[in-house]
């Protein structure tokens, strides 16, 4: 099996910027692969970015797991299946990462700041949303860990875990580091998994908030 990593989109010219900056966009491009080839483990927690610290994906096998070297459960043999638990209050809680996540998704849709405060705010006004008032905006890396490349169709997601999830982009909390860096942030689409940048004033996404459980 070869290595892969997930697919990363940006709106950058990046012509103009090659010319200015040829060590970073080609180390970037560098970085761009395709998505697990078929039959590869596809969930996005078990793929790597506790494996490598950043998106890409180990080499793995098919499904079902092996306690092969090489293989996800090899590294990880008790947590390397997805696993989720319905609690009940509309909440939905990954027995792998332990983060707590509301449940059904909307339609709703919002600028960057928008989305912040949606969770840090909206979410944790009164008593709070089930119950708790630490919710917010999840970062780049714990959104990723909900998605499932091997899902049959859109949205790409477990789609009993997260009912209602749309097939669009949500917004992480994690602002863009790539040019230019002050105007965009980072965000995961549904429909097929991918990362990508977007204005933070311009682009309106969707949202699910998260806090970290239990």
């Amino acid at each position: 099996m070869t290595k892969s990593a997930i697919k990363f989109f940006h709106p950058v010219p990046w012509a103009l910027a090659a010319d200015f900056f040829p060590l970073v966009v080609t180390a970037f491009l560098l970085f761009v692969s395709a998505l697990p080839a078929t039959g590869q483990s596809t969930h996005s927690f078990n793929s790597g970015m506790n494996c490598y610290g950043v998106y890409r994906l180990p080499d793995t096998s098919t499904r079902p797991y092996k306690a092969a070297a090489g293989d996800d459960s090899y590294y990880q043999p008790v947590i390397s299946s997805p696993s989720y638990k319905n609690n009940g209050d509309g909440t939905t809680t990954d027995n792998v990462t332990g983060l707590m996540w509301v449940r059904s998704g909307t339609a709703d849709t919002y600028t960057w700041a928008n989305a912040l405060s949606s969770c840090a705010v909206t979410m944790n006004s009164g008593s709070g949303f089930a119950g708790y008032k630490d919710w917010r905006l999840p970062n780049l890396r714990e959104l990723l860990s909900i998605v499932d490349y091997g899902a049959a169709a859109a949205p790409f997601i477990n789609k009993t875990a997260f009912p209602n999830t749309q097939s669009n982009y949500y917004w992480s909390s994690t602002p863009s580091e790539v040019f230019p860096a002050s105007a965009l942030a980072w965000d995961v689409t549904f429909t097929d998994g991918s990362v990508n940048g977007h204005g933070r004033t311009v682009a309106t996404y969707c949202v699910r908030c998260v806090r970290n459980g239990p």
